[in-house]
């Protein structure tokens, strides 16, 4: 008459985790619905390179091929000087 072993694989907060992550995708499908056309617009390429609805925008990849900030200066710096702040306040928004 041991003690019941619960199988290791099972994550007591596995209900909690599936909610924040459908949580998280809703909300970048929402953001993709919502910035991408101004996205193309704007950057010339499509939001959905760079927004992953599982993951989130990938702000690397993004200041790599796109903004390529020099050395020095800040991505949303970059942004706004070569995009302005409606840009900036995109990005702001994809990333938080």
């Amino acid at each position: 008459m041991g003690a019941q072993q619960l199988p290791m694989n099972l994550n007591p907060n596995a209900e909690k985790d599936n909610q924040a992550f459908m949580e998280m995708v809703e909300k970048n499908h929402r953001l993709e619905m919502k910035h991408g056309s101004a996205f193309r617009r704007v950057f010339g390429v499509s939001l959905h390179k760079y927004l992953s609805i599982a993951t989130g925008f990938d702000v690397v990849a993004f200041d790599d091929e796109i903004i390529k900030a020099e050395d020095g200066v800040s991505i949303a710096d970059a942004i706004k000087r070569d995009y302005g702040d409606d840009a900036l306040n995109m990005v702001r928004e994809l990333i938080s």
